[in-house]
């Protein structure tokens, strides 16, 4: 059978089905909200890639960790060449900015890690 006789014969099946169906037969029932899971340790690098001299850093983190949450800036070979302890008033933002004159990276790719205790996340920054 070949795919338009087979879709023609589909669509006569489900015209036949529904041909004695009325509106009022269906149950609406409307969804009123969905979420999707998130990732309860987790941030985002904003601009990136980055063409200035600023760079923020928003993080969220669903529950404050009993370990200190720790962010590097590492370059592609692993040496590590900024590192930021999350201070109380950043979890109240959510966010904190790093002041990437002050730091002289070389325009490139590196990478930021975010751990705290056994959690790490790694994202991909690269500087223009």
């Amino acid at each position: 059978m070949n795919k338009l006789y087979k879709y023609l014969f589909i669509f006569c099946l489900i015209t036949a089905f529904f041909a004695d169906v009325k509106a009022n037969d269906f149950l609406y029932n409307p969804l009123i909200e969905s979420k999707l899971p998130t990732d309860p340790f987790s941030f985002t690098i904003y601009p990136n890639p980055v063409v200035g001299d600023e760079l923020q850093i928003s993080f969220d983190i669903s529950e404050k960790p009993s370990k200190a949450v720790v962010f590097t800036i590492t370059n592609v070979i692993g040496q590590n060449l900024y590192t930021y302890s999350l201070k109380e008033e950043d979890f109240r933002n959510g966010k904190f900015t790093i002041n990437l004159d002050e730091l002289k990276l070389e325009k490139g790719i590196y990478l930021i890690k975010m751990t705290s205790g056994e959690n790490s996340k790694i994202q991909k920054l690269v500087l223009r």
